[in-house]
């Protein structure tokens, strides 16, 4: 697997793309316009019929030609912003984005010559990301977009994801039929996915399942074991992606008086060559997915410790 890392200067997403097409909504300048940051700024309120409170000027696509992501609408709060995001270019101006809450600083990322802007759309419990960027004039989405709530670079140089679920804890009572609408999920949580660019495309480390045997071949793992067994807790699953992410589900099942409700947590450990330490893990909530977005996750053909350990 050919892997380009990504540090400080992020790679972009190239091939799958949506693209934002004309239709009769989008209202345009039978001359173009000149191309500066007052004009495009000019344009959108003209034709939004509203404030900007939010804009970037940029060489999006490094082709030369400057555009304008802008957000037209009120500020909420020192945070919040709530409106809908414009596009500008020479041609003119047009919405892209219905109204929605937005944090009120997007981030701005590098990904080889192209500049995305991402705007993060706040939900009571979470948040959700839409990336922008440009290609051939038009503005367009890669495929990570909408996929989970938020979007950042960790110290490894991936691209993380992180998904916002209630699976912590599950609740049955004994007079239900203990079909799916009776189950009771309570217990927020975020746990994290990690994606890498490979030259064109990103893809997500999808997991493979290991057995118990496997995972103690890496030296420290049985304190890991011991810790979960002293909890009277059980295993569920043991995951194992080619960034050299381990992750363990476990689940804690109590009976309390026609109830039985059932904890899930995970553990997770980079293995890096030493020997792993318990209190170095990161500890969890909920149940860690195989993959969270199936059609962009690669899987691992195997693991061996041999194969660990040359990586």
């Amino acid at each position: 697997m050919q892997i380009i890392l990504i540090i400080n200067v992020y790679e972009y997403y190239k091939k799958t793309r949506v693209v934002v097409k004309r239709d009769a909504n989008i209202i345009e300048n039978d001359n173009q316009l000149v191309m500066s940051e007052s004009s495009y700024e000019n344009i959108i309120e003209e034709k939004s019929q509203n404030e900007i409170v939010y804009s970037h000027y940029n060489d999006f696509d490094s082709d030369g030609i400057c555009e304008m992501f802008a957000i037209v609408g009120e500020e909420v709060d020192n945070d919040t912003i709530s409106g809908e995001i414009w596009f500008a270019n020479q041609q003119g101006a047009y919405k892209i984005e219905k109204p929605r809450d937005y944090w009120k600083y997007p981030r701005v990322y590098l990904f080889g010559n192209d500049i995305f802007i991402a705007f993060e759309e706040y939900y009571t419990t979470g948040s959700v990301t839409y990336l922008w960027g440009v290609q051939n004039g038009n503005p367009f989405q890669p495929s990570l977009t909408e996929k989970a709530n938020g979007f950042a670079i960790n110290n490894y140089n991936e691209v993380v994801l992180t998904c916002s679920s209630y699976d912590a804890v599950k609740t049955i009572s004994d007079d239900w039929n203990v079909l799916p609408d009776d189950e009771v999920w309570t217990g927020h949580t975020w746990n994290q996915y990690y994606y890498y660019w490979n030259g064109n495309s990103f893809r997500e480390y999808g997991a493979i399942e290991i057995t118990v045997d496997e995972l103690l071949q890496i030296e420290g793992t049985s304190e890991l074991i011991d810790y979960i067994s002293d909890l009277g807790a059980t295993i569920n699953q043991i995951y194992y992606r080619a960034n050299n992410v381990f992750q363990i589900n476990y689940q804690i099942e109590k009976r309390e008086t026609n109830v039985t409700t059932t904890f899930y947590n995970n553990i997770m450990f980079r293995y890096t060559g030493e020997k792993v330490v318990l209190e170095e893990c990161e500890f969890g909530d909920g149940n860690i997915l195989r993959a969270l977005n199936t059609s962009l996750a690669v899987y691992p053909e195997n693991f061996s410790i041999d194969l660990l350990n040359s990586n």
